[in-house]
């Protein structure tokens, strides 16, 4: 085999072992870093939430947490905040808001990459 040939070879199996490694690194992890918030903190993706319907986010609240649960319309490119809850440093629900409303974002933002994340995720048409 030329050495042009075994060259080319070799660069096709990488990238083939470098774009599935990094699907199962997605495939095995909970939570994905996709933004901060205005203090600095992480909003994170959970992964394992994710399903044809809704994913969540976390992030930081006081000294607790707060979980937004999205439905996302990857054809239309829109995201719909669907439930809201904080709860306390100690796991307790302080409180939670279940009304749906579009949430406009701005793209890099948090929202932006989690829709995008989601979308490639579903192999959802044009992304």
């Amino acid at each position: 085999m030329s050495k042009v040939i075994r060259l080319g070879v070799i660069l096709s199996v990488a990238t083939i072992s470098l774009f599935n490694f990094n699907r199962l690194v997605l495939a095995e992890t909970s939570d994905v870093r996709v933004g901060t918030d205005s203090n600095g903190r992480a909003i994170m993706l959970d992964v394992k939430s994710m399903t044809e319907k809704s994913y969540k986010l976390y992030q930081a609240h006081d000294d607790g947490i707060a979980e937004t649960t999205f439905e996302p319309s990857c054809a239309e490119g829109r995201l719909f905040t669907v439930h809201l809850a904080v709860y306390g440093s100690t796991g307790e629900l302080i409180g939670e808001d279940k009304s749906s409303e579009e949430m406009f974002f701005k793209p890099g933002s948090a929202a932006a990459v989690s829709l995008q994340m989601y979308c490639k995720a579903f192999h959802a048409r044009g992304w």
